[in-house]
């Protein structure tokens, strides 16, 4: 009898630890998921813009058009601390100047509505390169910050499937 009670004593604590195991795993994992959606979503949201940029571009030079870029030219902000904040972190890059600021209203008229934006967010395009920017930091689950379409997508090539 006494014997049948040390064993239930045992069984109790290992299902507990048990327990816990679960739970701890189920969080981690839940968390990372997140993470990488979220990161997936705003790589999403950089490519449609992406592909709206080209096109744009395309008719751009098919047309001669010129003017026709949507977006305030980044050359006219350049007294907003945000922009500045940018500039001196090198986020740009050399080609400050070729950037436009894409906000809520010229990603509607490009049909692009379906993209949220939270206060003070923008993007930036460059329509010769084609490449992307936002204001906000996108962190990894590293930590690892992202700025631009082209560092998203260089690390998602050079490390692809690379799990923890």
């Amino acid at each position: 009898m006494k014997n049948e009670k040390g064993m239930g004593v045992i069984m109790l604590i290992l299902c507990v630890l048990l327990i816990i195991a679960v739970i701890v795993l189920f969080f981690h994992f839940t968390k990372r998921t997140v993470t990488d959606n979220g990161l997936e979503t705003i790589k999403t949201n950089m490519l449609k813009i992406q592909s709206k940029i080209k096109m744009i571009d395309g008719s751009v030079k098919m047309n001669s058009e010129e003017n026709s870029f949507k977006g305030t030219k980044v050359s006219e902000l350049k007294d907003d601390p945000e922009i500045q904040r940018m500039i001196e972190g090198g986020i740009f890059g050399e080609e400050v100047d070729e950037y436009y600021r894409l906000g809520r209203e010229e990603l509607d008229e490009m049909g692009l509505n379906s993209i949220p934006l939270k206060e003070n967010q923008y993007y930036f395009v460059h329509y010769g390169m084609k490449d992307v920017i936002t204001n906000e930091e996108v962190k990894d689950k590293e930590g690892k910050v992202y700025h631009t379409l082209s560092e998203l997508t260089e690390d998602y090539y050079s490390n692809p499937g690379e799990e923890e």
